[in-house]
């Protein structure tokens, strides 16, 4: 039974026990061998892994950025809206006249800064001596300036302290300009003027022209009589119906003498922008010769 046992085993060749006895000589240094591999290959793992994660900071950080760069608002608004908004009307001059005893009369020049915009809309408000005066309005064509005025204030005081408050504005944006030309064609010739001593009065004749293609349901005119320069005086007027083509001699009056007046001044006052102010247009409304608007025809 041994026998069979021993010849059925496969006894290890030579080379196979030379390389048994190499392993058991050397395992010491096969184990250093493979501590080292080990430890090498576990620092390329964490090289590799912190390779990895870098890329992956710098990538998140890129998309964050990109993200953050969606959702912020590069584009400058405020100074875009700044730039692109109408800069407030200024008052560049106020005047106060004697009226009577104890009144006067108050003017202000407030003027338009834009070119690209009007104001369909100005509420202001006057103050004598701290005393406000009542809320009125007015509007402003780009570019341009405008009269507002109040009449017969009662103050003892020859030389008040006058304040104008703008109270609210409404702008517009101002696309068609041919409007403007409009206004233009409505202007005032023949302005004379004299003191009528035996009335005790003033008086102030116009001719209001209205060489344009439209009709006015009303245009208001102020008259600014000025000494040396100087507002001495003003009145304002409404003139109704006022259609294309027509010439209207018109009369102001003040109830007290103005020595010394040198110059008046008469001036158109009606908003070209607004609908409302023309009349309808009729057949042969509008009739000027072209030699000049002296000759115009078809009047009052």
């Amino acid at each position: 039974m041994s026998d069979e046992y021993e010849s059925n085993r496969h006894p290890f060749d030579e080379r196979e026990l030379k390389f048994g006895q190499y392993v058991v000589a050397h395992r010491t240094v096969w184990k250093r061998a493979l501590v080292f591999f080990l430890y090498f290959a576990t620092l390329a793992i964490v090289y590799l892994f912190a390779v990895k994660w870098i890329f992956f900071l710098t990538g998140s950080l890129n998309i964050w950025s990109v993200e953050y760069d969606l959702t912020y608002n590069s584009i400058p608004w405020k100074e875009i809206r700044e730039a692109n908004s109408p800069k407030p009307p200024y008052i560049s001059s106020i005047y106060a006249v004697a009226s009577g005893d104890e009144s006067i009369d108050i003017m202000a020049r407030i003027n338009n800064p834009n070119t690209e915009w009007r104001a369909s809309r100005i509420d202001y408000r006057f103050s004598v001596d701290g005393k406000p005066q009542s809320v009125s309005s007015t509007f402003l064509l780009p570019g341009n300036n405008s009269l507002i005025s109040e009449y017969n204030i009662s103050t003892q005081n020859k030389s008040p302290t006058i304040r104008v408050d703008i109270l609210d504005i409404v702008w517009k944006r101002v696309r068609d300009r041919e409007p403007l030309k409009v206004l233009e064609e409505l202007s005032v010739a023949d302005v004379t003027f004299e003191n009528d001593i035996n009335l005790n009065s003033f008086e102030v004749e116009a001719t209001l022209l209205n060489t344009s293609g439209r009709g006015f349901w009303v245009v208001g005119l102020q008259a600014v009589a000025k000494r040396f320069g100087d507002v001495a005086g003003i009145n304002y007027i409404a003139v109704e119906q006022v259609r294309s083509g027509s010439a209207r001699d018109v009369v102001f009056s003040w109830t007290s003498t103005l020595s010394g007046i040198d110059e008046v001044e008469v001036i158109p006052i009606v908003d070209v922008y607004n609908d409302s102010v023309y009349m309808p247009l009729r057949a042969g409304d509008f009739m000027i010769d072209p030699s000049g608007p002296e000759n115009v025809r078809n009047g009052r």
